[in-house]
Parts: C-alpha cells; structure tokens; sequence
C-alpha cells in the first residue's frame, strides 16, 4: 500500500536522524599547521558554543576606515565623555550558535595523572591563541609547551572575532559578556564529557582523557573574561582553579586606547584581516606592540617582539566598550584557589610598574572566598609575559603554583 511505504519512510527518516544526533558530528577546521610538542599529541578544530544573552548597544563613533579609528581613539580618551555603563543606548538579544577554533594538546604521559587536569587558556586582546603557543623559539616561549613538560593538558582557542573562531558583529556581539558566555558553554561541554568525544573524532581516542579538573588560564582580556565567568557561574563548580595573568584591579591610571595606534583592520591589512568588518581595530606598528607589551629590561628579543608584531590579531569597538563588566561586581560564587600572575613592568595594566600599584584588601575582597588568592610578580617582564626571555620560570611557577594546591 502506498500510505505504508511512506509511513515506513517516515520512520526510516526519523530513526536515521535520531541516530545521526546521537554521534558527535565531526566540524570542519580551517587550520591544518597545529604547533608539535614533544612527548605531546595535538590537535586543532572547530568547537560550535552556543550563547544567549542582552548585550548592550553603546553610544560612540562606528570604525570602517583610519580616521574612524582615530575618532574612537579620541572620543573613548576623552576625559569629559561617557565611560562604561554611562554610554549605554539600548540592548540587544544574542542568541546564537558560534563556531570556535580550538586546539588541544594532551601529554601522552604524566605523574600522577595531571593529564586528566585541563587547563583551559584565554588569551587577550590584539592576539588569537598564538600567543600562548608561541612558534619562534617554543621551549623558551611557548607556553602551552612548558605546561606538557609539566604533565598538564591544554586547550587554546581563539576568541570570537579572530583566528579561525567565527567574526561577527564588532559592536554588539563580539564583547566580553559574549566572550563570558562562550566560556561558560565551553566549560560545560568539557565538564559534561562532551567536548571529549568531539576530540576523539580528531586524536585517537585513547589519547584524550576524560578530563577530571579544568584550570582555566587567562590574559588581560582574556582574564577579564575569566573572572567575569567565575563572577556569573562560579557557583556551577565549573571551576577547579584560576590563573589570572596581565589583570589585577590596580590603583594606577589607565593605559587608555591611545597606546595602541588603532587602525582598522580591513585597511591595516586587507589580505590578513579580510574577515573583519566594522568596529575591528589592529595595532599600527610594530612600536605599539612593544610599547604596550614588553619590557626591556635585559630581557627583550627583537626577534620575539617581531613574532609578536606578525601574528597580531584585531579587537572590537564592542570588547572595550563593554570591558567594565569583568570588574562591575565582586566574585562571590568561586571559592577555589586564584593567582593573580603579573608582570612587573606591565604598561597596560599598571601603568608600568605593578609593584604596589595595587590594594590588598580591594583585590581580596573582590575575591572574598577564593582559597588561598595569591599574587606572584614575574620580574623585568612586560605585559606580554610569555614572549620575554625568563618566560619559562613563569611556566614553572604556574605548575608549581597549580601542583601546590592539588591540581
């Protein structure tokens, strides 16, 4: 009968479908030239998140051109305008399925199992994850290789706007409470096992562990986004640990955006950043990456500053906007243990000398029931703490910090 042949199809189709959700299905990547390590396996794909949040809409000048990038400049410096939430215009509801490019590298052997310890790493403004898994020098200036030397997994991305991570809207989606929720659904993925077997699909699956603890890692913008997750979710146990590095609530006067010598992307360099659109901002020059990003102090290599310079990436209008939300509110919800990781000449964040350029009792109680909260000052180093030549005595306090505190 014909009504039956296409009842049996109905049912094939729904059975075929049920079954095709069930399996992980395997996302394209647009990278193919994942870093080695030794002793380490490595892999680079595409992790969709989902996020659904109200972002604000901020008063201000758009950016699609130099003299755009300029006018920002001049009306976000301004002393007598608007900052933060004062700017604030309108909202917008966000509820979208991004593709984010991820890299994991797992140690195919530890002590102690800290390959089942996932340290989840954010990197900040003007670079995508390259700056943690530096290519020029890697035993002296990657950091994803010194923590596979000292037994942890790791998983790098970039953050929505660059690198292979999708590149939306530059004013109202590519922000930090965007950048907050990417995290948190991230987070739970691996929590929940998940974000384990879309690795399987790219490593052998008996390489990738079923991670037991994440340590989440950030920088400077990266950083804001780790505690402004911890200071929503931190009640979710999503958290086994917190390093944040190039980020501190400090007492000093701000950088500001002058600093940077903004121009548009698409114009600095329409080949390299012909994904960006409007409102996505590059550094001029060479001379603003050192001036904002290292330090020399004996321990500045032209050649790392020129890597550095080569592997730049944009931010938004919309990140620097919304940048007050990572410190609007105390983290009440996370009671692990959290270092603050700081350089001591840091130009962005303590206006060149972190020493004392912050309160004790601000930063512990904008942490109140974080256990132990510690703060380490990397010496002679720049805000760009892992491209400075003592990089790798950083690495080790980071592991030893971790190792002290059961992780």
């Amino acid at each position: 009968m014909p009504e039956l042949n296409v009842l049996r199809g109905l049912l094939t189709g729904l059975l075929l479908t049920a079954s095709t959700l069930a399996v992980p299905v395997k996302p394209a990547s647009s990278h193919d030239n994942t870093p080695t390590h030794p002793g380490a396996t490595c892999a680079t794909f595409t992790v969709p998140v989902s996020v659904s949040l109200n972002n604000s809409i901020f008063s201000g000048p758009r950016v699609d051109n130099n003299i755009d990038a300029v006018n920002f400049v001049w009306d976000a410096d301004a002393w007598d305008h608007p900052a933060g939430p004062a700017r604030i215009v309108g909202s917008v509801l966000v509820q979208e399925i991004y593709n984010v490019e991820a890299q994991l590298c797992v140690p195919l052997a530890s002590a102690g199992n800290k390959r089942e310890i996932l340290q989840v790493a954010t990197h900040g403004g003007v670079f995508d994850k390259r700056y943690w898994d530096s290519t020029f020098e890697p035993d002296n200036y990657s950091f994803v290789r010194g923590q596979l030397s000292a037994g942890y997994s790791i998983l790098t991305y970039d953050r929505l706007g660059v690198g292979g991570s999708d590149k939306p809207d530059g004013y109202t989606h590519v922000t930090i409470p965007t950048h907050i929720e990417v995290l948190k659904d991230l987070s739970s993925q691996i929590r929940s096992g998940k974000f384990a077997e879309l690795a399987k699909l790219y490593m052998k699956p008996e390489e990738v562990p079923m991670f037991s603890k994440i340590v989440h890692i950030g920088h400077s913008l990266g950083s804001a986004t780790t505690i402004g997750f911890l200071g929503r979710y931190g009640d979710l146990g999503l958290s086994d640990g917190t390093i944040l590095t190039g980020w501190i609530i400090a007492n000093t006067t701000p950088f500001g955006q002058a600093g940077f010598g903004w121009e548009y992307g698409p114009e600095h360099d329409p080949v390299k950043y012909a994904g960006a659109s409007s409102g996505y901002l590059i550094p001029g020059t060479v001379g603003n990456i050192q001036q904002g990003f290292f330090s020399d102090q004996g321990l500045l290599d032209p050649n790392a500053l020129q890597f550095a310079n080569e592997i730049k990436a944009t931010s938004t209008v919309g990140e620097f906007q919304s940048a007050y939300v990572a410190a609007s509110s105390s983290v009440l919800g996370y009671s692990g243990p959290l270092l603050y990781f700081l350089a001591e000449y840091d130009m962005l964040i303590c206006h060149g000398d972190c020493n004392n350029a912050w309160d004790p009792q601000t930063v512990q109680q904008f942490v109140p029931h974080a256990s132990p909260m510690d703060i380490h000052i990397q010496p002679k180093t720049g805000h760009g703490i892992p491209l400075h030549k003592n990089a790798t005595a950083g690495f080790s306090v980071v592991a030893d910090w971790l190792g002290q505190n059961g992780l």
